[in-house]
């Protein structure tokens, strides 16, 4: 295991911190994906070979220390912390490709609820203004209507008053 207090080169200042940060990432990754079966098989599968590659890397860095530059020359020339990494890659890509996927499919849903919203709306504010103008039109019929029926009484009321005239 790798040794913390042979950490004094500013060269490994970035993988300290990488180092770090790292379960924490992970942990986050695991929470945002819980929902997704297929996300979390391929964490777990990430998790395992995140682990392969920071045992590479710290045996590579124990060689550098213990053994000198060629030794950790020799050790990197394996390729066995690039396949790791390449391993880790194609995982990642996998992931980024199935929440792509997964985005254009919400994405795509999106825009049909939207349609439908807008289609559902115009035809409510489409009968809206049919039921206003239905209702202007039976207001003014009934307004002509009793003006007539107001003329009609009156005119009677004229002709009654004119028969009783004399009385």
């Amino acid at each position: 295991i790798f040794d913390p207090a042979m950490v004094d080169t500013p060269e490994l200042e970035p993988y300290d911190a990488a180092q770090a940060s790292l379960d924490a990432q992970l942990a986050l990754l695991r929470r945002q994906m819980a929902e997704d079966a297929d996300q979390v098989a391929e964490i777990e599968r990430l998790e395992g070979l995140v682990a392969r590659k920071r045992a590479i890397m710290q045996d590579t860095i124990a060689v550098r220390r213990s053994g000198g530059l060629q030794a950790a020359g020799s050790e990197v020339a394996s390729k066995t912390g690039k396949t790791a990494m390449d391993d880790i890659r194609t995982v990642v890509g996998r992931m980024i490709s199935r929440e792509a996927d997964h985005l254009e499919r919400s994405a795509h849903a999106a825009r049909d609820r939207t349609r439908r919203t807008e289609t559902i709306t115009t035809a409510l504010f489409g009968a809206l203004i049919v039921l206003t103008i239905g209702g202007g039109l039976l207001l003014w019929r009934y307004i002509v209507t009793r003006r007539r029926l107001l003329e009609q009484v009156r005119a009677v009321a004229a002709y009654v008053h004119g028969l009783g005239g004399g009385e």
